[in-house]
């Protein structure tokens, strides 16, 4: 048995997949958007926030033999938690990396929030922009409060998933009506360039999500008018095994998955010398 994390548009496809090729997956994801939008797979679904202890308990009751994590490449502590699990039970574990847009010189790249509102904030005062222009936030709905203590609310419009605690989180940041545009994805280069209009957008700020992550449309449409743009880096992670194709993951799933077996018998067979 499998346990694929996920809860991504990346997840889906390995989903599918992994039981095209014979596998015995569980999905598991964090939130009811993401059971909603894997619910093809139904009781293979389950919504749980866990821990690294929570992780292990779950792989054991379940004689889980393998890990994939194709978990958002910003849900990093996910993705050591389920590596610390795998490892603690001996089982093999699979990361799936969304593979990175293709870089920009125009693109200012930075590696954490604080510097990403250090830069905007720069931006900002040395071009002179005013009252009827606004940072455009593409980086999901989790930092905006965060966005909106140091830059101010009032200069601020986000995009977000259509979710009713989504769309509250960010009105509790601040932020008015007009300033959340709650859409679901994907986003076409010409919607992204009509809401940047719209709201006079002047800087975007992004994290390097990938092109599963609609990064390529948002930031030509962004580049196109002239607007700055600031991405946020990926955080690191050490994955131990890793791969960026899709198609690659059954092979090397079924690779580990008996490399797994081989060593769990040579070790049955040398406890049964030692007796």
């Amino acid at each position: 048995m499998i346990l694929l994390f996920g809860g991504t548009s990346d997840s889906i496809k390995i989903m599918e997949t992994l039981l095209e090729g014979g596998c015995e997956v569980t999905l598991s994801v964090a939130t009811n958007y993401g059971k909603i939008y894997s619910k093809q797979f139904k009781d293979r679904v389950i919504q749980s926030r866990m821990d690294q202890a929570e992780m292990e308990a779950y792989l054991k009751d379940h004689a889980i033999d393998m890990v994939v994590d194709a978990t958002h490449p910003f849900a990093d502590l996910v993705s050591k938690n389920a590596i610390a699990a795998a490892q603690a039970l001996g089982i093999p574990y699979l990361r799936f990396e969304r593979p990175l847009s293709q870089a920009d010189p125009r693109i200012q790249q930075v590696t954490s929030l604080a510097q990403a509102c250090q830069s905007a904030e720069s931006l900002w005062q040395e071009k002179g922009h005013g009252i009827e222009d606004h940072i455009y936030l593409a980086t999901g709905s989790k930092t905006v409060g965060d966005f909106a203590q140091v830059l101010g609310p009032e200069r601020l419009v986000v995009r977000v998933l259509p979710v009713a605690s989504v769309v509250k989180h960010c009105e509790a940041a601040g932020l008015s009506a007009e300033q959340i545009h709650a859409i679901k994805p994907p986003y076409s280069k010409a919607l992204n360039t009509e809401l940047y209009k719209k709201v006079n957008a002047q800087i975007m700020i992004t994290k390097e999500s990938g092109q599963a992550g609609g990064m390529d449309e948002k930031v030509s449409a962004a580049l196109d008018r002239g607007m700055d743009v600031i991405e946020i880096t990926r955080p690191y992670v050490a994955y131990p095994k890793m791969t960026h194709d899709i198609d690659e993951v059954l092979s090397l799933s079924r690779q580990l998955l008996r490399q797994g077996q081989s060593s769990s018998s040579d070790g049955h067979s040398k406890e049964n010398r030692d007796d």
